[in-house]
């Protein structure tokens, strides 16, 4: 995450104003990475509040918070995005009209700059 911050989100920005991010806190893979790693640091994707500057400011970029998406997910939460709905028409969303998350459809801001999907929950029933 720190070598992100400190070169990859500046080389990005070069690029394009619009960045988005997609974390999970429930993330299996992420989990049992940052368990083996040899540093403190927790990977990219696996801790919301990771996507700060050093005077603790949101970056300008869209954080979408899939945490709590439980329909459609596989068991270790690590690549759902080609099963969920919500997660496939907002990926196609993006990438076709380049608007930010504040802009798209389907989610909702939760604080800053992160979002999360307009969704109940799996065990809401008709």
């Amino acid at each position: 995450m720190d070598q992100f911050l400190e070169t990859g989100y500046v080389a990005l920005k070069k690029l394009t104003s619009k960045l988005t991010v997609f974390v999970n806190e429930n993330d299996g893979a992420l989990y049992w990475r940052s368990k083996f790693s040899k540093t403190e640091e927790s990977p990219m994707g696996y801790r919301i509040e990771a996507f700060r500057n050093a005077e603790g400011s949101y970056l300008d970029l869209d954080v979408i918070d899939t945490s709590y998406i439980d329909i459609n997910v596989n068991k270790t939460r690590h690549s759902s995005f080609n099963l969920n709905p919500s997660i496939v028409n907002d990926l196609r969303e993006l990438i076709v009209s380049k608007k930010r998350a504040k802009n798209r459809g389907g989610l909702i801001l939760r604080k800053g700059n992160v979002f999360a999907y307009c969704q109940a929950p799996s065990y809401v029933l008709s």
